[in-house]
């Protein structure tokens, strides 16, 4: 055993939410360093191993996306705005169901699927802005400019773990209005973390530009994977439903 394995009497809890979460205290830190100090944690996304300091970013997001996965029974559930968008979707356009299928049937399997695919765009779509993005200030390595592009909208993601199951609150005419409400302070929020943290040089002004610039891109990103993501939703549900039917 070498000096850096933990004996098992060692593991405690953090390590366990790490398993599970894959977000364990360092990770909690993480986030508010990002949040608070996001220079700190571009300078060490510049190292191989992060200073041994932080939880890399794309582990970070890919944490978050696991916890809004386990609270999607509440935001997806039958009686939410989601679903229920679906569903009236569905039945103002007079759709033939088959068999022993409902309405309901069809939202919730559409909302499932359009939830399922998200993660996957946004990860083919942030990497195709990591290969495209260079204005960061500094010369940067496509594998730098990965971790600086998911380290910026974390902490906006995380806004999103608590955000998202509020929506069963929200009335079905404004969940549009709400979608749109989150993605502006999204924006602000990934704008500030990259102006503060991630773009060097230049003035503050021209920082700013950049910085709205590339949270403007990531903003065109994730409405892209949201559109895409129920179009093919609904095509699935469609599909699957008359194939099984």
């Amino acid at each position: 055993m070498t000096e850096n394995t933990k004996k098992s009497d060692d593991i405690g809890f953090d390590d366990v939410a790490g398993d599970i979460f894959g977000l364990n205290i360092r990770g909690l830190q993480s986030i508010r360093c990002l949040i608070t100090r996001p220079e700190d944690y571009a300078a060490s996304a510049r190292s191989a191993d992060w200073h041994d300091r932080f939880t890399p970013s794309v582990r970070l997001w890919t944490s978050l996306v696991a916890m809004t996965v386990l609270l999607q029974f509440i935001w997806l559930a039958d009686d939410s705005p989601m679903v229920r968008a679906f569903v009236e979707g569905f039945a103002s356009d007079g759709f033939a169901l088959p068999e022993g299928v409902t309405y309901l049937d069809f939202g919730r399997s559409a909302a499932a699927w359009s939830f399922a695919l998200m993660p996957p765009l946004q990860i083919g779509f942030y990497t195709l802005l990591a290969l495209l993005f260079r204005a960061w200030g500094r010369p940067t390595t496509i594998a730098l400019r990965f971790r600086y592009l998911f380290a910026v909208i974390i902490p906006s993601n995380a806004l999103m773990v608590f955000a998202l199951p509020l929506v069963v609150f929200v009335p079905i005419a404004y969940v549009s209005f709400y979608g749109l409400l989150l993605a502006l302070i999204s924006f602000f929020i990934d704008a500030r973390t990259a102006r503060r943290g991630f773009m060097e040089g230049d003035s503050g002004r021209k920082r700013t530009i950049r910085a709205a610039l590339l949270c403007g891109l990531i903003l065109i990103a994730n409405l892209g994977s949201s559109v895409i993501a129920q179009i093919v939703g609904i095509i699935l549900t469609v599909q699957l439903a008359f194939a099984w039917g």
